[in-house]
């Protein structure tokens, strides 16, 4: 019965880190987020987003936490072969040959250099979240200061366009974390 509860409640709190962090993923308004989990939570996230259309790739491993990159598939190539976004990212030493998993590969890399130290931010992975052209470079030109907004990531162009892009997140993240309390599953979610 102990192990039967232990292993409810690791399903349940990855359901809810997911839920909470990673919505507009789940119901498919965002191609991707990072998923920053507890160690324990690593087994159960794998097999919970089997036949959901969700995958995920380990980007960081540390003592106690891990960070996940959660991205769906489809939308993800999109942002990926929009040219405007490529030609940027290339100057980070990212090629158009390179496949899904090249990509992901070489982003967790870089993020990982950048978190023992080693290199600056991996500013790249503002195109890989789904965060617009103009506020990635804006991010850039301004240091990450003297944004016009900010809310799911620092706004430098577009205003109404990301406040509205931010109200659907919020419901998005609203209406999982509820239908997790109304009893669903993550797969039952992501529907």
């Amino acid at each position: 019965m102990v192990a039967y509860r232990q292993t409810y409640e690791i399903i349940r709190g990855i359901q809810e880190k997911a839920a909470e962090q990673c919505a507009p993923v789940i119901f498919g308004i965002k191609p991707s987020n990072l998923l920053i989990i507890d160690q324990c939570y690593a087994k159960a996230l794998k097999s919970l987003i089997e036949t959901t259309g969700l995958k995920v790739r380990c980007f960081e491993h540390r003592a106690e936490k891990q960070v996940w990159f959660m991205f769906r598939e489809e939308p993800l190539y999109r942002q990926l072969e929009d040219p405007d976004n490529m030609s940027f990212m290339k100057q980070f030493g990212y090629t158009e040959n390179m496949t899904m998993d090249e990509i992901l590969a070489y982003a967790a890399k870089r993020f990982r250099e950048y978190k023992r130290g080693e290199a600056g931010f991996p500013h790249e992975m503002g195109i890989l979240l789904g965060y617009p052209l103009g506020d990635v470079k804006g991010f850039i030109e301004h240091h990450g200061r003297d944004c016009l907004c900010s809310g799911y990531w620092k706004v430098y162009d577009h205003v109404m366009d990301a406040a509205r892009i931010f109200s659907a997140y919020d419901q998005a993240r609203m209406l999982a974390v509820n239908e997790l309390l109304l009893g669903y599953d993550l797969k039952m979610i992501c529907r």
